[in-house]
């Protein structure tokens, strides 16, 4: 009766282990997906990374390029404006002149 015991508790022993190594088997399996699919959405996100930091670079160059040409214009509009008020000036001396000369 002994015998037939040990030989159950063997045979128990090795189905719990064989459960639990089947049981680990999966969770290694499922791991081995997660850590795919997290590689997966690393390599992703590293290449949003690397976009979006591109877009910023334009924006900012953009924005850089902006800057100068309203400086330039701005630089054109006071060059434009001395340009007039000489004028205006010039205007009034010839106006002066002409109502001198029709007296």
């Amino acid at each position: 009766a002994q015998v037939v015991s040990v030989k159950a508790l063997k045979q128990q022993a090795e189905t719990k282990a064989r459960v639990q190594l089947e049981a680990l088997q999966a969770q290694c399996g499922m791991w081995e997906e997660s850590t795919g699919s997290l590689k997966d959405l690393t390599t992703e996100l590293a290449t949003q990374a690397e976009t979006s930091q591109a877009t910023l670079d334009k924006a900012l160059q953009d924005k850089r390029d902006a800057q100068k040409q309203a400086s330039r214009a701005q630089k054109e509009a006071h060059e434009t404006a001395e340009k007039v008020d000489r004028a205006q000036t010039e205007l009034q001396a010839l106006q002066s002149a002409m109502h001198a000369l029709q007296q």
